[in-house]
């Protein structure tokens, strides 16, 4: 006698007052799957991200000539970009040409699904 009629019929058992005949017993239905809430999906999926860094907060590491070729020194931050010359023309030239499509291509490529844009505030 197999594992599950064991049990099915020692409920029986229990429900007939001790009886040896099988029961009529029904284990209730489990409750039904809800479809997932879609604003709850990204919580939970597995995510592959990348970091779009030095587009709006400037990091002199990433981009050490092109955005602080006329800051001032230390040259190490926006601060030191606003205050240097031509500042407004370099900023919309990097905010413009730092990320292009080839680059959100190669990340949807490569399935990567979040990315990361470091906003300063």
């Amino acid at each position: 006698m197999g594992l599950l009629n064991k049990i099915t019929n020692k409920v029986g058992n229990l429900n007939n007052g001790g009886s040896n005949a099988q029961s009529s017993f029904n284990f209730p239905a489990g409750p039904q799957a809800q479809p997932p809430n879609p604003s709850l999906i990204p919580r939970y999926r597995k995510q592959r991200g990348v970091n779009l860094g030095s587009w709006f907060v400037l990091e002199g590491w990433m981009a050490p000539n092109s955005v602080f070729r006329e800051a001032v020194k230390p040259k190490s931050s926006d601060m030191d970009v606003a205050q240097g010359g031509n500042a407004k023309a370099i900023l919309e030239e990097h905010w413009d040409s730092w990320i292009g499509d080839e680059d959100w291509n190669w990340i949807k490529d490569h399935g990567y699904n979040s990315v990361r844009i470091p906003v300063s505030h």
